[in-house]
């Protein structure tokens, strides 16, 4: 049973690395970058200016019935969602930073916010 645990953790740790360096889109402008710890999860992107309406599109969409974005391209602020999702969200033309932190969400929270993340560094953000 311990070897089962010592497995498992060694897993999570290897996953969490693997996460860190290799879930990074370099381009000339655009750099993605997400990183999992025990505590946290985190993206953190750099894009084109013009892909910015594209990106808080995206997350409204995604987040409906909560409008994260309005008129302004400049957010700094902590969301919380009608199902008591919460991430802290900074964001401003070509840059966006979401982190979420694992304590506060449940597992189905954090699996939504994660799905977000995952589908902006891989489908919207290029």
């Amino acid at each position: 049973m311990k070897s089962f645990y010592y497995l498992l953790i060694t897993g999570i740790i290897s996953i969490t690395i693997c996460l860190a360096f290799t879930i990074t889109n370099n381009g000339d402008r655009t750099r993605v970058k997400i990183t999992e710890t025990f505590g946290l999860y985190k993206l953190e992107a750099s894009y084109s200016r013009d892909q910015t309406k594209k990106v808080e599109a995206f997350i409204n969409q995604t987040l409906k019935p909560v409008t994260v974005f309005n008129t302004s391209d400049e957010l700094d602020t902590r969301i919380t969602l009608g199902d008591s999702s919460n991430f802290y969200i900074r964001a401003s033309t070509g840059w966006l930073l979401i982190k979420v932190d694992k304590g506060t969400n449940s597992e189905a929270s954090l699996l939504r916010l994660k799905n977000l993340c995952q589908q902006l560094s891989k489908n919207v953000i290029k």
